[in-house]
């Protein structure tokens, strides 16, 4: 007669192992996000399925949250519950904790809306490996006599990729000249300006980027800054703006700009 034995598959268990007998294991979730999601955490033991679901913050802090299970994990994966995360918002780590000590990085990795990290590791690829997340930010539009700023949140890296703003001109005499500068709480740390000078009672557009070689601004309204290849803010760096004879009556809008942002965390 043919053998109707179900063959046993060897998951590992706590009995196999017995000098941590009647230990507990736990699952401690880290987080580090720029927007606030509801994460799956799911699971198999040798005991059946879990899932546990924790919240993101928007604050790019790192957070935990641990959670028990009964025993070894055979599979893990965190997903994006609704799917509204988009590459660069989200990195998350699973850690196995036995008694509360962390024996075990299980996976960690960027989680969004098409992509979830696993154990054991999927072969799963970023959307666009090795980018950070592609975002337009806007600075506050200043009173008339005030420069522009803007700042990197704490927690994350800024790379400048393009921006933009425009200056009006009071009806009061003298030359002004803008100029683009990183400051890192204090101190200057690079100045970036074009090569044209902004008169009376004018209204001019400044744009910035990795021009390379700056293009004829003789034709229209638009002043052209030539800014680095790789220019970067970290959390609590400023872009400011330092103008050269500036009026109480000259008028700045609104900084915009587009940026990658990595997550680093903060405590």
């Amino acid at each position: 007669m043919p053998d109707t034995t179900v063959p046993a598959i060897p998951f590992i268990g706590s009995e196999q192992i017995p000098f941590i007998e009647g230990a507990t294991y736990s699952i401690r979730v880290t987080t580090i996000s720029g927007a606030i999601a509801t994460l799956s955490v799911s699971g198999l033991t040798k005991a059946g399925v879990f899932n546990f679901r924790p919240l993101t913050t928007n604050d790019r802090v790192f957070t935990q949250t641990t959670f028990r299970i009964p025993d070894f994990p055979l599979f893990l994966s965190i997903s994006d519950v609704v799917g509204g995360l988009v590459p660069g918002d989200c990195w998350a780590a699973a850690d196995l904790l036995i008694n509360g000590n962390k024996v075990l990085e299980l996976t960690a990795g960027l989680v969004y809306s098409q992509k979830s990290v696993d154990y054991p590791a999927s072969n799963a690829t970023d959307a666009m490996p090795g980018r950070g997340l592609i975002k337009a930010v806007t600075s506050a539009d200043p009173a008339a006599g005030s420069e522009l700023s803007i700042s990197c949140p704490n927690g994350a890296i800024w790379k400048i990729l393009h921006g933009g703003f425009t200056l009006v001109c009071a009806a009061v005499a003298g030359s002004r000249r803008v100029h683009l500068q990183v400051n890192d709480g204090g101190t200057r740390t690079t100045d970036m300006f074009g090569n044209t000078d902004q008169i009376i009672s004018e209204t001019k557009r400044y744009s910035f980027a990795d021009y390379g070689v700056i293009q004829d601004e003789t034709d229209d309204n638009d002043i052209l800054i030539n800014i680095p290849a790789d220019l970067y803010l970290l959390g609590g760096n400023s872009l400011v703006t330092v103008t050269t004879n500036k009026n109480a009556g000259d008028n700045f809008g609104a900084l915009e700009m587009l940026v990658e942002e990595w997550l680093v965390g903060t405590s």
